[in-house]
């Protein structure tokens, strides 16, 4: 049985409801580009659940999906 909160990342299993993504990760996530993801954050869309060692921001992958699908302009 496939567990549909694990999504295939570059051949690497991520759990969108727990694993903790790079900006690059959650871009790949949400198919944007890694300016629109601290875009999001900046904003206010996307917050950050954790910083690693380095003080870089980690993301968890359905507040990704939350920040895209809050900003997607509808297709027209």
């Amino acid at each position: 049985m496939c567990d549909p909160a694990i999504v295939d990342l570059d051949g690497v299993p991520v759990d969108i409801f727990h694993d903790l993504l790079t900006t690059e990760q959650a871009a790949r996530l949400a198919m944007v580009n890694p300016q629109q993801i601290r875009d999001w954050q900046r904003r206010g869309h996307l917050h950050v659940a954790a910083r690693d060692p380095q003080g870089r921001p980690r993301y968890v992958g359905i507040d990704v999906a939350k920040a895209e699908a809050k900003t997607r302009r509808p297709h027209i």
